[in-house]
């Protein structure tokens, strides 16, 4: 195999990793802007929570039912504003730009695995944070209270970058083996009829 001419430069060759570059910037850019529909709402959410355990725990009925409406509330703000945001496709790309690269940064808030990272901001991050703690101190049941881990904050810049490089770069490799295959194709032997 000649590697100058199989990862020689082709304009048919840009084709595949532009399409995955795209799918990829595709669902980054819809991740964040459905993770902010979220975050605009993550510090009261996690309020109401904190008050909603403290008044289980005191058995205040009253104070309970007045929290659940709320969040009701809540969760129907939440809902409209995220039928204003384009998600048509947004799963089915991530499927497939995660599929080629298993690396590829997901945000934790709406696919949670050991690779993804958390796209929230720092504050909303610094309210969830802090309801997994308060939750931890005030569950009975300390097993249960010990498995909530928190994953430590770090901006999703750095890794997103590297992750579109990683898949143009892999759309490219991947172009070059069809274009050597299709170059290298032996041609169908064809028996003619002999009369």
């Amino acid at each position: 195999m000649d590697w100058k001419d199989f990862l020689k430069p082709n304009s048919k060759k840009f084709i595949l990793p532009v399409i995955l570059l795209l799918l990829s910037i595709y669902v980054v850019a819809s991740s964040f802007s459905i993770v902010a529909v979220f975050d605009k709402h993550t510090c009261e959410t996690s309020d109401l929570s904190k008050q909603y355990i403290s008044a289980e725990k005191e058995n205040k009925t009253d104070i309970v039912k007045a929290l659940n409406d709320t969040a009701q509330k809540t969760s129907k703000k939440i809902e409209d504003e995220l039928k204003t945001v384009n998600m048509i496709g947004v799963r089915e790309s991530a499927i497939l730009v995660s599929t080629l690269d298993p690396a590829f940064p997901l945000p934790c808030e709406l696919a949670p695995s050991p690779l993804c990272i958390i796209y929230s901001s720092k504050k909303s991050y610094d309210c969830l944070a802090d309801l997994a703690n308060f939750t931890k101190e005030n569950m009975e049941n300390k097993t249960i209270s010990d498995s909530i881990k928190i994953r430590e904050y770090s901006e999703p810049t750095i890794p997103i970058v590297v992750n579109f490089a990683f898949v143009f770069i892999e759309g490219y490799a991947i172009s070059c083996l069809i274009f050597y295959f299709k170059k290298n194709r032996k041609p169908k032997h064809t028996i003619k009829n002999r009369k």
